[in-house]
């Protein structure tokens, strides 16, 4: 499923804003232009008209050479002739010239409720999506309906490679396209920047979802500048002799797995990273391109979020999707690049989560929030410009089914592990994150009073977003 050749089938839908969005589909796109030229104060540098946003599914942050990982699977080697052209965009470049959330988090363990709550600004448990096969229920509005009733033409392409979405998730959209995989979903994106015009005044937003490196690992070859790379051999032992690949017959064989097994399938792993990256690439080079007559790529605002990890054997722990409440499946990617437009500083330490996403992207175009929203906005964190109180509070997590809940501070992980079998008691684990940052020793008898206040935060979450606990 993940050869970058097979460019899978794909439908088109468009259907028209849900009833009880918040503004009405009647408003032209002047009045989007309209709230960003009226903002005070003025946001220097080119105004932003496109929002570009792609999600990957599966990409650890601490896999990615943007975030210091010691192999370059996000980097791609460019000269000089290219860079002065503004071709370098992969990962590490966009990630560089842009704005990065050192400790984003996801607020799901798996990746659709994640993405639901990316679309909504509230957490699994109020939208209700906690599972891959829940919809977006009508009642919630979305990025994308905020953006349309806004101006906004809003299109998508999103690779379904598990398995369809289900219903809602294309509320707010003019286009959603549904593909098989990556290449069938960016193939269509392509398709649609050859034939839209951006010399028009409309504003646009694009979102892109990839499946990325998620389970199973079998990375294929995509086009680089000196032929076709092989992203399974990138980081692999071309000596390995063993039988450990990435399928999911493998896995459910549940092999005994040596230290060589195991660096295989975790280079196998990264080369799914590398090839997501260079697959991205790919279009983004093309839409600089394409676009450049127009100007587009000056003026579009890009942002990258992982929706979720990946496990890869911690302290013993198995591979790939996991209902894990650790920071191996929890901490993602999350940059925002528009060059010069982002004033402040360039790679913050500030704990985030995805529900963050939304109303920050309608904040940057001067587009109230709908009032049930609980994230927040992050550009009084970005602007330097704009002197905004901004609320520290820590990262909140469900995953699986309710299997457990987590809340993440800078110093601590505190995990919440409802009864066995229905009965019994709660069980309560503490990791202290700066000194055991792979969560191996459980601390919490020893520190009863920050088991104590973190325990009233996560309580007191679950009260605000209906959990009867």
């Amino acid at each position: 499923m993940h050869e970058c050749g097979n460019a899978g089938a794909a439908v088109d839908s468009r259907r028209p804003l849900m009833a009880n969005a918040i503004r009405n589909r009647a408003c032209t796109w002047l009045l989007a232009v309209v709230l960003v030229a009226c903002s005070e104060p003025e946001r220097p540098g080119i105004p932003a008209r496109t929002l570009m946003l792609v999600t990957v599914a599966g990409l650890r942050a601490d896999h990615t050479s943007a975030y210091l990982y010691a192999r370059p699977t996000t980097y791609v080697h460019f000269d000089g002739g290219q860079k002065q052209l503004g071709r370098a965009l992969a990962i590490d470049d966009l990630a560089a010239e842009g704005v990065l959330f050192a400790n984003a988090f996801a607020p799901s363990s798996r990746a659709r409720p994640s993405l639901a709550s990316l679309h909504t600004g509230r957490s699994p448990l109020a939208t209700g999506v906690l599972d891959g096969g829940a919809p977006i229920a009508d009642t919630e509005t979305t990025l994308a309906e905020a953006l349309a009733g806004a101006g906004f033409l809003t299109v998508a392409f999103v690779a379904e490679e598990d398995r369809p979405l289900a219903a809602g998730w294309d509320q707010g959209f003019d286009v959603f396209h549904r593909a098989e995989d990556d290449a069938g979903a960016l193939g269509a994106a392509v398709r649609f920047v050859s034939d839209h015009d951006f010399g028009n005044q409309r504003p646009l937003f694009v979102w892109i979802h990839l499946s990325g490196p998620s389970f199973p690992y079998e990375p294929g070859a995509v086009p680089g500048a000196g032929g076709t790379v092989d992203c399974a051999g990138l980081f692999t032992d071309p000596s390995y002799a063993g039988s450990a690949d990435g399928s999911a017959g493998f896995r459910a064989a549940t092999p005994t797995l040596d230290e060589a097994d195991r660096g295989h399938i975790v280079g196998l792993y990264d080369g799914e990273v590398a090839m997501t990256n260079r697959m991205l690439l790919w279009f983004l080079d093309y839409f600089h391109w394409a676009t450049a007559p127009a100007g587009a790529w000056s003026s579009t605002l890009f942002v990258l979020v992982g929706t979720n990890g990946e496990e890869l054997f911690r302290d013993g722990a198995t591979w790939g999707h996991t209902d894990s409440a650790h920071d191996s499946v929890l901490r993602v990617p999350l940059f925002m690049r528009h060059p010069d437009t982002l004033t402040g500083r360039r790679i913050l330490a500030e704990i985030v989560d995805l529900t963050d996403v939304m109303p920050t992207m309608l904040d940057w175009f001067g587009i109230p929030a709908p009032e049930s929203v609980t994230g927040r906005s992050l550009l009084p964190l970005m602007d330097s410009h704009v002197e905004r109180p901004f609320e520290r509070r820590p990262a909140f997590s469900v995953q699986g089914d309710r299997a457990s809940f987590t809340v993440r501070t800078p110093e601590w992980r505190l995990v919440l592990l409802p009864p066995a079998g229905g009965g019994g008691e709660e069980t309560i684990e503490l990791y202290h994150q700066r000194v055991d940052p792979h969560a191996l020793h459980d601390v919490a008898t020893k520190n009863p009073a920050v088991v104590a206040e973190l325990e009233d935060l996560l309580r007191a979450w679950l009260a605000a977003t209906g959990d009867p606990r």
